[in-house]
């Protein structure tokens, strides 16, 4: 399966990954503060629910946020 590119020539989901993290470090959300669900950046990034999910589990694994299932995204 091959993953659509953007003009930096990096998949969607790592664009939309680099934005959350400069969001993140310049305080839009503070911390413990519950994001925005995966829809919600689904919309605001006119992608699919996918696409946001996969932007999130980067960042996660980066241990910029916690994901809790059935609590969101902190």
């Amino acid at each position: 399966m091959q993953t659509a590119t953007r003009q930096s020539g990096l998949p969607r989901y790592l664009e939309i990954a680099a934005r959350l993290r400069r969001d993140l470090a310049s305080g839009r959300w503070q911390p413990g503060e519950r994001l925005p669900s995966i829809t919600d950046f689904a919309r605001e990034f006119g992608v699919t629910p996918v696409t946001a999910r996969e932007a999130v589990k980067v960042i996660e694994s980066q241990g910029m946020v916690q994901c809790r299932r059935g609590s969101g995204t902190r």
